[in-house]
């Protein structure tokens, strides 16, 4: 992105977030900025200089339940010329022909760019799910808990080996993409520069932490391939999928009244004198709602 780009986008941002009524401003047309991951957040924060609150994704739209009726994991990797080299798929390989007979992995077929392929009532009926992220905002997550599928899914120290794997195709076209648009002194680490990854390493630990799927209940986190083969024979994953019902029951509790709120407060009748000034919304989300 040059300059120009930055400072439209930034100009634009700003232009939003003085009509965000999550900031306690007032406008003829009440907007709000909410991002749907910790990671988004930090990123806008990182560039803008401006903290923006994220809100967990529900996925309400997803129909199906977890409901397996056979043997076979999952393994879900978009981009996986990418994401997933020709070796780490022969490791795959191999180690499922180490499982116990019967029990299948399903690998993504081929280089392709499509996550999988299958309705959510098709994927509701795997046995289990490996979710390699192809991002660290990665929304096939949110759908799969949605359903509450057992899901495995690589350690930090993976995440962040794997992320620069993506964001270097972005970076070939964006060599700023490391860039701050605005100085922020008050973020604690830059982005990584995605061309050293010895030198940034611990960089992009720290944005990767930033996964906050990690931290859900229900959901398993594997260190290697051996360490995930080891967790599919240990763990309960009925007990897993409950683990991760309640758990979305939960969320659903504290989420929908925010959301609920908020759309009542943008969409409220607002007092606005003929000349627009001292627009004032009728009505704004109190922290009890």
């Amino acid at each position: 992105m040059d300059d120009y780009s930055a400072d439209v986008l930034i100009r634009q941002f700003e232009e939003f977030c003085q009509q965000d009524v999550l900031s306690g401003k007032a406008s003829a047309v009440p907007t709000a900025v909410v991002a749907q991951s910790p990671f988004l957040a930090a990123s806008i924060e990182y560039h803008t200089g401006r903290p923006v609150p994220h809100v967990r994704p529900l996925a309400p739209y997803v129909s199906a339940t977890y409901q397996a009726n056979s043997s076979t994991v999952l393994v879900l990797c978009a981009r996986t010329r990418l994401m997933m080299s020709h070796n780490c798929r022969g490791l795959f390989r191999a180690g499922a022909r180490l499982l116990p007979r019967g029990r299948k992995l399903r690998l993504p077929p081929g280089d392709q760019d499509v996550v999988h392929g299958y309705s959510f009532q098709e994927v509701a009926q795997f046995e289990a799910t490996v979710l390699v992220p192809w991002n660290i905002a990665v929304t096939t997550f949110h759908e799969l808990y949605a359903m509450h599928m057992p899901m495995f899914i690589p350690d930090t120290l993976w995440l962040a080996r794997l992320w620069p794997k993506q964001m270097t195709s972005y970076g070939r076209s964006h060599p700023n993409l490391h860039r701050q648009m605005r100085p922020n002194d008050r973020h604690p680490t830059p982005y990584p520069s995605l061309d050293f990854l010895s030198r940034d390493f611990l960089t992009m630990v720290y944005w990767a932490k930033s996964f906050s799927g990690l931290d859900l209940p229900g959901v398993q986190r594997f260190t290697s391939i051996p360490d995930l083969l080891l967790g599919l024979e240990e763990v309960d994953l009925e007990q897993i999928s409950r683990e991760m019902a309640l758990e979305t029951a939960k969320a659903r509790e504290e989420v929908v009244p925010f959301w609920s709120s908020l759309v009542g407060v943008l969409s409220a009748p607002l007092n606005v004198s003929p000349d627009c000034e001292g627009a004032q919304p009728s009505a704004r989300p109190t922290d009890s709602e």
